[in-house]
């Protein structure tokens, strides 16, 4: 099952490929680490304190797209591409 899910889940990134397995790889190493980390926390102490290890995931990752994702400013607004479509008709 994993190898039809990770084909679909890569089929149209591109040139993007590469770092789109790279995600998916990671998202699974995640599921399969952070787990049992829960679990015995909840063992330990109990559940409603297990389910701080996803809410710290969950920073990180929050953290990760507020402050080291790049954002090009080639993105064409959409401005922009009310003019390229009508220099297109001329």
């Amino acid at each position: 099952m994993f190898p039809t899910l990770f084909s679909l889940a890569i089929e149209k990134t591109g040139e993007f490929a590469a770092q789109g397995s790279a995600l998916l790889n990671f998202a699974l190493v995640g599921g399969a680490a952070f787990t049992p980390i829960q679990g015995y926390l909840a063992d330990l102490y109990n559940v409603a304190f297990s389910y701080w290890v996803p809410c710290i995931c969950f920073i990180v990752v929050a953290m990760y797209a507020f402050f080291f994702t790049y954002q090009s400013s080639e993105i064409p607004t959409s401005g922009d591409l009310e003019l390229n479509q009508t220099n297109e008709t001329l």
